[in-house]
C-alpha cells in the first residue's frame, strides 16, 4: 500500500499519523500527561523573569512626517549619486505627497 493511499499509517518508529486533507501533511493526536495537565492547571511564575521593553531601535526615524508641497519642489527627478557602481535620484510625488527614490546598481559577480 502507498503512502498516498493510506489515511492512517505507521513510521518508522510505531507511531500512528493521520493526514490533513488539503496538504497531505502527516500528524498525530495525544493525550496530554498528567504532569503537562497540572501545569496547565497550575501555572508558575517565577519572581527571577524580569520582562520589559525592547532595546531602543536606532534606526528609526524621530521624525516621519512630510514637508508639505512648495513651490519649490522640483518638477522633475534630482540626481542624488552617480558613481561606477550606484546610481540614485529623488522625486516628491506631487499626488500622495510621499518621496520617491529610483535606485540602480551595479552588480558584479566572479563569473
Amino acid at each position: 500500500m502507498s503512502e498516498s493511499e493510506s489515511c492512517n499509517s505507521e513510521s518508522d518508529y510505531g507511531i500512528e499519523y493521520e493526514k490533513e486533507p488539503w496538504y497531505n501533511v502527516k500528524y498525530t493526536k495525544e493525550k496530554f500527561t498528567p504532569e503537562l495537565l497540572n501545569k496547565m492547571k497550575n501555572p508558575s511564575v517565577s519572581e527571577d523573569i524580569k520582562l520589559g521593553d525592547p532595546p531602543m531601535n536606532f534606526l528609526f526615524p524621530n521624525d516621519i512626517s512630510i514637508l508639505p508641497s512648495s513651490e519649490f519642489d522640483p518638477k522633475s527627478p534630482t540626481l542624488l549619486l552617480n558613481n561606477e557602481d550606484i546610481e540614485a535620484w529623488n522625486f516628491k510625488c506631487t499626488k500622495f505627497n510621499v518621496p520617491i527614490v529610483i535606485a540602480c546598481d551595479n552588480i558584479y559577480t566572479n563569473d
